[in-house]
């Protein structure tokens, strides 16, 4: 916007600089106030160009039919991956978006969803927002798979000495903080919480679900070594 007026407000008139001196002359300069125009002109439109670009590699005809929402360090070959900006924009496939807000993506663009230990990040609200982002952009019949640190895993085994242990916690209350705030996290979930959301949004036939079984195609994406603490949960949107 700021170009855009500069562009409009910019008077048709010579503006005459400051004067140079070289050797005993002095030496007036004019800019010619349509080349600046010309210049402020292209700048916008180069912008508008750019931002146009960003959005379409996603939401045409892209490669991808999966989309992997909050990748982190990884990024998987014929699925396209997103997280927030901060993260290694240049690998390949890979578009930082700002999951807090509309992601700049066309209705309907994939058939599957897969958002792998990234909802704990993200407020309950936040969670609530993003859920409906991904009705958007599925396909109808498209699968979501969600994997998320779940309460009901530590309430089984915080009590549990040998498993604190196991797992890396000094105590009770140290795992609890582990769960509910390390690393940012924001919001503590459970199948029994997400089913009433995703069923509120829209999504159909939740299921829970063992790491390595449901959708053949989302499974390959999980990584195992959290499985320890995980529930892994796929929905599907029902036309």
């Amino acid at each position: 916007n700021s170009i855009k007026e500069s562009v409009d407000n910019y008077e048709d008139t010579n503006v005459e600089t400051p004067q140079e001196t070289t050797g005993s002359k002095i030496v007036k300069k004019q800019h010619d106030s349509s080349v600046v125009k010309q210049r402020l002109q292209k700048a916008l439109e180069n912008r508008k160009n750019k931002e146009s670009s960003q959005t379409n590699n996603v939401s045409s005809e892209q490669r991808n039919k999966i989309i992997n929402v909050g990748c982190g360090d990884k990024s998987f070959p014929n699925t396209d991956n997103i997280d927030f900006p901060i993260i290694k924009w240049w690998r390949k496939n890979y578009y930082g978006m700002d999951l807090r807000f509309k992601l700049p993506i066309r209705d309907e663009t994939y058939s599957s969803v897969f958002c792998e230990h990234t909802l704990e990040h993200l407020s309950p609200s936040e969670v609530e927002f993003l859920l409906y982002e991904f009705l958007r952009i599925l396909n109808t019949n498209g699968v979501l798979r969600i994997v998320v640190p779940t309460l009901d895993k530590y309430l089984n085994w915080i009590e549990n000495e040998k498993l604190l242990k196991k797992f890396g916690f000094l105590d009770e209350a140290h795992a609890v903080w582990h769960l509910t705030q390390h690393y940012g996290h924001k919001s503590t979930w459970n199948f029994v919480s997400l089913r009433a959301l995703l069923i509120n949004i829209g999504f159909r036939e939740i299921k829970l679900l063992k790491r390595g079984t449901g959708d053949s195609n989302l499974v390959l994406l999980e990584n195992s070594e959290r499985e320890w603490e995980s529930d892994y949960i796929e929905a599907r949107k029902i036309e």
